[in-house]
């Protein structure tokens, strides 16, 4: 395994990743839901919301605990 390979972890969400998850999750909408009008987007507004402990979650995150992604893809609703 090289040293990029090491360097992702996937471990259960963590409370302390919610606006990193947030962040996620809004880049990923802006980047392919280009349909949606600014008007659609208030949904923004209920994902805040969302308690992501009870999803059973799991994040990629990097050794430095940046988020990189969700494993389980319930959050892109």
């Amino acid at each position: 395994m090289n040293d990029k390979q090491s360097s992702i972890l996937i471990q259960p969400y963590d409370q302390n990743l919610r606006e990193q998850l947030l962040s996620v999750w809004e880049r990923s909408v802006l980047a392919t839901h280009h349909f949606l009008q600014p008007e659609d987007f208030n949904i923004k507004v209920i994902v805040h919301t969302i308690d992501f402990s009870q999803l059973g979650n799991e994040v990629l995150v990097k050794q430095n605990s940046e988020l990189t992604s969700t494993v389980n893809e319930s959050l892109f609703l």
